[in-house]
């Protein structure tokens, strides 16, 4: 059932974005995926210019000793594919174990800490990022557009710049 709700998720969200003959089910939809990775989860300096704006404002979540750290942190959690077309290297061999087996635990402790929190994030968080103070331009979030394979949504047609009165909190 779950495997069918998110198909249909993710087949209604394609289609708002868009894309066509997005399948129905949950093995079509994964071999669609796939498909269509493999065609577009290309290299651009773009893409590599983003991963490393998002990999320095991560840092920004650590403590400055492991600032130098992050973009091998975050490596883990992509797969090659990922981690090809954003041209991230490989984490060190281990990495990924440990990075998961520390998770799994976080999730454990913090499980028998406190079963059922009354909030997804902790107070102040989300008003404390100060990424886009007086909100943005659609156009200004992103790589910038290109007509070739790997492109962004700045690439699809019709998409221009919408005004969003998004702001930190």
């Amino acid at each position: 059932m779950e495997k069918a709700a998110s198909a249909e998720f993710y087949r209604q969200m394609g289609e708002h974005m868009g894309l066509v003959d997005i399948p129905g089910d949950y093995e079509g939809f994964a071999r669609y995926l796939g498909d269509y990775e493999s065609r577009r989860f290309t290299y651009t300096e773009a893409a590599n210019q983003l991963m490393k704006a998002t990999t320095d404002l991560m840092a920004l979540r650590f403590p400055p000793a492991l600032h130098k750290h992050v973009q091998a942190l975050t490596s883990t959690m992509m797969d090659a594919s990922m981690r090809r077309a954003l041209g991230v290297p490989a984490p060190p061999v281990g990495l990924t174990t440990l990075v998961r087996v520390l998770f799994r635990v976080k999730f454990t402790l913090n499980r028998w800490r406190n079963p059922e929190p009354t909030h997804r994030f902790p107070e102040g968080v989300v008003t404390n990022l100060m990424c886009y103070p007086d909100g943005y331009e659609i156009a200004q979030v992103g790589p910038p557009p290109s007509a070739g394979p790997g492109a962004g949504p700045g690439a699809r047609p019709g998409a221009g710049p919408a005004k969003s009165g998004a702001q930190p909190g």
